[in-house]
């Protein structure tokens, strides 16, 4: 008995020469907005040889909002078509810290330039990414993202911009699923059509002429509409070359685009 009250107060002994266990200190809470609208990271790619005809504008592959819920793009093929769709989701609040603290650290943000062209490829696409976490406030293009990147002079800013994408979209499957998400407002664009074709429907808004668009950056007529006036256009089930023929005769080429929370005006 003796001998193991020895062995116990040794080893205690030994324990105790060693201080007190100091616990791990955790991470201070990354500084950002916490709002339903407040956008704190977005991926979005673009750029490359873009399809003029395309009627749906393609949204952001990828949005975080300050209350931790996000929007992304998840693409399905059936039959040998590609299907995307707008899913939503929630993350925790420690997700969406340590999501953050990757981005502007191990995915470089933090101290990325604004723009990466520094490859030798043409017509190649454009990664965009946006954050505002941490008193960071930037948005970063990388052109050509994935190719010729081992030869080019940021080869290691551009794989730490490689991993990102991929964190990010492993992201989208850490969370709850919300399902389906509805666009409240879209934008509309009209434009010129390329050819001389006849319309595929007649003029979709009854309550609307194309006086009341206004005329945008390129020259082409924009308006925010609503999710009824939306489903106008997506009703008809036309993804090209979508052509409308207004009450004056004019046709017009029509573009949509789904507007996430922070882009529909308040």
């Amino acid at each position: 008995m003796a001998g193991r009250w020895g062995v116990a107060l040794m080893v205690l002994a030994l324990v105790g020469c060693g201080g007190p266990i100091t616990p791990t200190p955790q991470p201070t809470p990354l500084n950002h907005a916490t709002g339903e609208r407040d956008m704190l990271l977005r991926l979005s790619f673009g750029g490359g040889l873009p399809d003029p005809g395309r009627t749906i504008e393609a949204p952001p592959a990828f949005t975080l909002y300050g209350s931790g819920r996000i929007i992304h793009v998840v693409s399905t093929s059936a039959d040998g078509s590609v299907r995307s769709e707008l899913r939503q989701g929630q993350l925790a609040a420690d997700a969406v810290d340590s999501l953050l603290r990757l981005a502007l650290n191990e995915g470089g943000l933090a101290v990325a330039r604004d723009r990466y062209q520094d490859v030798n490829v043409f017509d190649g696409g454009t990664t965009r990414f946006e954050i505002h976490a941490g008193d960071i406030d930037k948005v970063v293009y990388v052109y050509a993202l994935g190719i010729a990147d081992e030869s080019a002079p940021s080869a290691r800013e551009r794989a730490g911009f490689r991993d990102l994408v991929d964190r990010i979209q492993e992201a989208t499957g850490s969370g709850s699923d919300l399902g389906l998400f509805q666009p409240t407002a879209y934008r509309v664009t009209l434009a010129e059509p390329f050819a001389d074709e006849p319309p595929d429907t007649d003029w979709l808004w009854p309550d609307l002429v194309p006086a009341d668009f206004s005329q945008d950056s390129s020259g082409d007529l924009m308006r925010i509409m609503s999710a009824t006036q939306g489903d106008a256009v997506l009703g008809l089930g036309i993804t090209r070359d979508l052509v409308t023929r207004a009450p004056d005769g004019h046709l017009y080429l029509v573009r949509i685009h789904a507007l996430l929370p922070d882009e529909v005006p308040i």
